[in-house]
């Protein structure tokens, strides 16, 4: 089975522990000449984060890979057919590992570590020829390796540093790269396929651009939204050395950017010109915004766009009436379920928390099965809960799912109850609920 072989192959480094570090393994795949490559699939997860490239190409469409579960349980991994790719000579497989929920700053409490002390990742490429030959690839293979990585910086709630090709020369420390080591830690005790996935959704060009005085420009995309901002690295300009994007919802009475509400949340992208790229995006976090702030380069038209990031769910409800401001409160409700609804219901996409707090998905769940078939999306959840109930000795419902310690023995009393009516509310709105059966297991359980 791939699980146990991907449970075989988990690698990671030896280097201590520093808050937004990032990994870059690369395995040079020694295809055999001459002969057809009829499929080829690779199955690939992470303790952490992960973005996988065949030859520079991204590989897939998933973000924040591979998703958010209670990892001492429970742990998804992904399968992708790279079949294409290879059959037109790719030859390189590079593999991007950041610490993500994993390990990475993560609740309110802005902790470190949380499930484990690095990140590690795993997995298996099986390539099939038109002779009938096989050959496969692992991350446990001695021919993989670890190369400088581009990210000085990546995190959920700060953004990213990154260096460009042709400046990544100029870093004033050469980042320190640390071989490939088998992963000692814990391991789930369950590896299974995804159920869901997260990936970009609409795209929205700026509406305003103010450029002010002290030389910054504000942008506005219109709606307010968790997601990204992408980067035309064609239109930096020639003799920019640091394009910084900090994110925002609101504007100050005087129109500079407000972020109080962020907390210690950095939001922030800086992007070290060097040779142009194409369009860029950031790889490992996601902000909730509707302004940026840009600096470090002139303002030009198509330098910036925005794009929506949330859970994959398909659109099942509407609502339209004749009163324009009935129908912007229904959209607004429904943009907080795309901001929100990224891996787990949280309770905010911006600020230093984001997490699955049961109270928020409990209460709006019924709305959220209107606007989306959400089965998959809070059939994951519920389990999410189930397995974070393991780990308590009374079996309560934590607060906030998956479950960070020391909520696993000391939920708040009044989210206990929640999320026993989901399963009811999503009932209400979906034929096929056979899954819920397992949701009794998702019940609080009180003290005698």
């Amino acid at each position: 089975m791939i699980a146990d072989e991907l449970r075989q192959a988990f690698t990671t480094t030896e280097r201590p522990y520093r808050d937004g570090a990032v990994e870059l393994f690369e395995q040079t795949l020694d295809l055999p000449g001459g002969v057809a490559v009829t499929r080829a699939e690779l199955a690939i997860t992470a303790l952490g984060m992960y973005e996988a490239e065949l030859d520079g190409k991204k590989v897939g469409d998933s973000f924040l890979t591979p998703g958010f579960t209670y990892y001492p349980h429970d742990l998804g991994y992904q399968v992708y057919d790279v079949t294409e790719a290879l059959a037109a000579g790719a030859q390189t497989l590079r593999v991007h590992l950041a610490q993500g929920w994993y390990c990475g700053r993560f609740t309110c409490d802005n902790k470190t570590q949380i499930w484990g002390e690095r990140p590690a990742v795993a997995w298996v490429l099986e390539v099939s020829f038109a002779d009938g030959t096989n050959f496969r690839a692992t991350s446990a293979d001695a021919d993989v390796h670890t190369a400088a990585s581009p990210f000085d910086f990546a995190s959920l709630y700060d953004g990213e540093v990154y260096w460009a090709n042709g400046a990544r020369e100029e870093r004033s420390d050469e980042p320190e790269v640390f071989p490939p080591v088998p992963f000692a830690g814990a391991l789930p005790d369950e590896i299974r396929p995804a159920t869901i996935r997260t990936t970009l959704h609409e795209v929205f060009e700026p509406v305003s651009v103010d450029e002010r005085p002290d030389g910054t420009v504000i942008v506005d995309f219109g709606q307010n939204m968790a997601g990204i901002i992408e980067l035309d690295t064609t239109l930096i300009a020639g003799d920019a050395r640091c394009v910084t994007i900090r994110h925002g919802e609101i504007l100050n009475p005087d129109g500079s950017l407000y972020t109080a509400n962020l907390r210690t949340a950095k939001a922030t992208i800086a992007y070290h010109a060097g040779e142009p790229e194409g369009m860029w995006r950031p790889r490992f976090t996601y902000m909730g915004f509707r302004y940026v702030e840009l600096s470090g380069t002139p303002w030009r038209p198509g330098l910036l766009r925005a794009r929506a990031l949330y859970t994959d769910m398909e659109r099942t409800g509407s609502f339209s009436c004749g009163d324009d401001r009935v129908n912007r409160v229904y959209l607004n409700q429904l943009w907080g379920q795309r901001s929100n609804y990224v891996e787990v219901p949280t309770d905010c996409p911006q600020r230093d928390e984001r997490q699955g707090y049961t109270g928020d998905g409990h209460a709006f769940a019924r709305t959220a099965a209107y606007n989306y078939d959400t089965q998959a999306f809070l059939e994951k959840f519920l389990r999410d809960i189930r397995m974070s109930q393991l780990d308590h000795p009374d079996h309560y419902v934590a607060a906030s799912v998956p479950a960070v310690p020391p909520e696993t023995a000391a939920p708040a009393s009044a989210d206990q109850k929640k999320p026993a009516i989901s399963p009811e509310a999503i009932k209400a709105y979906m034929a096929k609920m056979g899954a819920q059966a397992g949701a009794a297991g998702s019940r609080p359980a009180w003290p005698g």
